[in-house]
């Protein structure tokens, strides 16, 4: 009902348990009223529990460093619905591949290069090598590290 779309507190209760169960993510915020897209409280609380909410967010959070560093803290591939500059960002970058989930898919093409970087993707998930670099995919140290964690 339109009116509980814009009770925050209902709002607040929904995305504190809109997490990942049964196969399919949570995503009470995609249904909550534009004007709590835009609440911070609302905005952290969702990225913090879903990740995957920044997708949801008002577009002026997706700039918000404290918001896209607490959504690819807890999915890694929130990166993809951050804004571009932070895909360039390498403390960003480095949270979300560290995190799981595929990160460094949505890393900027130059830091898919930065080797410290794409090590310890792989040392947290084998298979996201095939998101580096070609260069790093030719590096011996690198495919040992991305084999020992597939």
């Amino acid at each position: 009902h339109e009116d509980l779309r814009n009770d925050r507190e209902v709002v607040l209760e929904a995305v504190r348990h809109s997490h990942y169960e049964r196969g399919k993510w949570g995503h009470a915020l995609k249904y909550a009223h534009p004007d709590l897209r835009k609440d911070r409280e609302v905005v952290l609380q969702a990225v913090r529990t879903n990740g995957h909410a920044l997708e949801y967010v008002h577009n002026d959070f997706k700039l918000d460093r404290e918001v896209v560093l607490s959504a690819v803290r807890a999915h890694g591939d929130a990166l993809e619905h951050a804004h571009e500059s932070f895909k360039a960002d390498p403390e960003v970058v480095l949270d979300a591949t560290t995190r799981g989930g595929d990160g460094l898919k949505y890393a900027h093409e130059s830091l898919k290069q930065n080797r410290e970087l794409v090590l310890a993707a792989v040392r947290r998930c084998g298979s996201t090598l095939e998101y580096a670099h070609p260069d790093m995919r030719k590096d011996r140290e690198v495919v040992l590290e991305a084999v020992r964690t597939l």
